[in-house]
C-alpha cells in the first residue's frame, strides 16, 4: 500500500484487515485515481498460502474533508465508512465516494457506479455466464439445473429486499455461475451419490477459490470475484474459504447464500429427502444470525408470506416471530 502513495501521505492501520490512508491537499479526483492504482497492485498481486496460490481483493470508502464537510475528525471516519459499507454490498474490490451516496437533498441514492457499469455490460455478461454454464453442464446436469434455480431465488430476494436494478442484474449474474468452481472438482466427489468424507467435504470446499480464480480471466464477470469467492462465508465467522463474518461479508453474497440454501432444502438429493415447508423454516430460524444474514432470512418469509396459502401463512407468521 505504501508503494502506492506520495512521501507526504500517511497510511495506518485501523482494524484487523482495515486501513486509513490520509491524502493532504488531495479531492476527490486524486483520491480515486489513488484508490484505483491500490486496486490494481492487488488485483495483479498473487498470494500462495498452503500451497494454493490465490488473489485478494480490497475495497476502499473515500471521504473529502473540504467537500463532504465533517463536524469532526469521527465524522470523517463516518463518512468514509459508510462509502466502504456500500461497495462492499456490491461485491467489493471496488471503491465508493460518501458524496456519490446522496443526491443534493441529502436523500441517499439507491445505486453507485459500479453496478450500474455492470449493468451496462449485461449483454456481455449474459454471453460469458452462457459458456461457462454449458461447461458446468458437460459435467453435471444438476448443477445447472440449481444454478438456475439459485438465480431465480436470489433475485426474488434482491427485489424483495428493495435492491436496484443493476444490482439485481448483479446478484442475477453471480448467483448462475455461484457454483462455477465445481467445474474442478473430482468427479468422483462432484458426483457422488452417498455422504461426504472429511476429506472429500474439504476438496468440495475449494470451489469457491476455483470459481474466483476462474473469473479473473474473463474481464466482463470479473468483478463478481468476491461475491463468488465468500458465498459460503457464515454470519458468526464459521464459513469459508476467508471466515468472514458479519459486515465484512459482501450483502450480496448473503443473499445468495439464503437463496443456496432454500433450494437445497426444498429439492430432492440422490442423498436426502427434501425438507417439509415446516422443517425448512425451523432451519433457517435456527440459521438466523449463525449462518444466514436475519435480514435476509426475513426478506426470504416475507417473499414466501406473499405467495403462501392460509396454512403455510401460519407456519411463517410462527417462524417469523422467532427471529
Amino acid at each position: 500500500l505504501a508503494g502506492c502513495l506520495r512521501d507526504s501521505d500517511v497510511i495506518s492501520r485501523y482494524g484487523g484487515d482495515e486501513f486509513v490512508v490520509l491524502l493532504p491537499h488531495t479531492y476527490y479526483d486524486g483520491a480515486v485515481q489513488c484508490a484505483e492504482k491500490i486496486n490494481k497492485m492487488v488485483r495483479d498481486a498473487q498470494f500462495t498460502y498452503q500451497g494454493v496460490s490465490t488473489t485478494l481483493t480490497v475495497s476502499l470508502g473515500i471521504s473529502s474533508f473540504g467537500v463532504d464537510q465533517p463536524q469532526n475528525s469521527d465524522q470523517f471516519l463516518q463518512f468514509a465508512d459508510q462509502a466502504l459499507s456500500k461497495i462492499k454490498t456490491l461485491g467489493g474490490g471496488s471503491h465508493a465516494c460518501y458524496k456519490d451516496l446522496y443526491d443534493g437533498s441529502g436523500a441517499k441514492l439507491q445505486h453507485n457506479h459500479q453496478a450500474q457499469d455492470f449493468l451496462g455490460e449485461a449483454m456481455g455478461n449474459l454471453q460469458a455466464t452462457s459458456i461457462l454454464l454449458k461447461a458446468l453442464e458437460t459435467r453435471d446436469t444438476c448443477s445447472k439445473r440449481h444454478s438456475v434455480n439459485v438465480m431465480r431465488h436470489a433475485v426474488d430476494l434482491a427485489q424483495q429486499l428493495g435492491l436496484t436494478k443493476a444490482e439485481i442484474e448483479m446478484v442475477k449474474i453471480a448467483s448462475l455461475v455461484h457454483d462455477i468452481g465445481k467445474i474442478g472438482i473430482s468427479d468422483s466427489i462432484l458426483l457422488k451419490k452417498s455422504t461426504l468424507s472429511t476429506q472429500e467435504r474439504a476438496a468440495i470446499e475449494k470451489h469457491p477459490v476455483i470459481g474466483s480464480s476462474m473469473l479473473r480471466h474473463l474481464s466482463e464477470l470479473r468483478g463478481l470475484q468476491p461475491v463468488i469467492l465468500h458465498h459460503h462465508e457464515w454470519e458468526n465467522g464459521k464459513g469459508y474459504p476467508g471466515g468472514l463474518q458479519g459486515s465484512d461479508i459482501p450483502f450480496m453474497c448473503k443473499i445468495i447464500a439464503v437463496a443456496d440454501a432454500y433450494d437445497a432444502m426444498t429439492s430432492q438429493r440422490p442423498y436426502r429427502k427434501r425438507l417439509s415447508f415446516e422443517k425448512m423454516l425451523s432451519e433457517f430460524v435456527k440459521g438466523s444470525g449463525v449462518q444466514f444474514c436475519s435480514q435476509v432470512v426475513r426478506g426470504l418469509f416475507a417473499m414466501l408470506k406473499s405467495r403462501a396459502g392460509p396454512e403455510k401463512k401460519a407456519a411463517l407468521r410462527f417462524a417469523s416471530s422467532l427471529l
